[in-house]
């Protein structure tokens, strides 16, 4: 019994720190304007003080190359990590995984799971922000076979480890992205996606 209010006590908190790490986000979004459409997040960051937001820019269909510019402000003070999503329902792997798949996998799985490599994509992504002076914050071109690949319960998130991490300051930001996609993701969609995760102190304030 002694456990089990510890246990329940332990979820109150966690809740009431969730709640409460949404309402300061969401009065801190408050501030954005430019493109894009804002949300809160409250599980990001939980270990940072919790609280979060995702920043996702319009959808964009991969069948030619595209080159697009976006502009905000207001971004909160906090840790953002800059993606390229990609919707695709494959199971992306580097090629020693690919292989082995092809080696073990049963047929069902092949088929359910439809396994492929992102290591044989010709394409290529460009990502540069930077403030209304021309001051650079982050600046990449690499092909997408060199990028990070990671997958949640959503799309595949693309990144450059080394340059996608990034901490507003008050500016406004211009972004630019050029996108020369492989012809095999002709029939997908891709788009700019920017997470911000807890980094401040909580606040109870709405």
């Amino acid at each position: 019994m002694k456990n089990l209010r510890a246990y329940c006590s332990y979820v109150i908190v966690m809740i009431m720190t969730a709640l409460a790490a949404s309402c300061s986000t969401e009065s801190q979004i408050k501030h954005f304007s430019g493109d894009g459409k804002i949300t809160t997040e409250p599980y990001y960051g939980f270990i940072q003080g919790g609280g979060g937001y995702d920043l996702k820019f319009e959808p964009i269909k991969l069948d030619k190359p595209a080159h697009f510019t976006y502009r905000f402000a207001g971004l909160p003070h906090r840790q953002n990590l800059a993606y390229f999503s990609i919707e695709d329902s494959r199971t992306w792997e580097d090629k020693h995984l690919y292989d082995w798949y092809q080696r073990t996998a049963l047929p069902a799985e092949k088929e359910e799971y439809k396994y492929a490599c992102y290591e044989d994509l010709k394409g290529t992504l460009a990502m540069s922000l930077k403030d209304t002076k021309g001051n650079v914050v982050f600046q990449f071109e690499k092909k997408l076979s060199k990028l990070v690949w990671s997958y949640g319960k959503g799309p595949w998130d693309l990144y450059d480890e080394k340059t996608s991490a990034f901490v507003p300051d008050g500016r406004e930001y211009i972004l630019e992205v050029t996108i020369n996609p492989d012809p095999i993701l002709t029939d997908d969609v891709g788009y700019v996606f920017i997470r911000g995760v807890g980094s401040e102190p909580l606040s109870f304030g709405f």
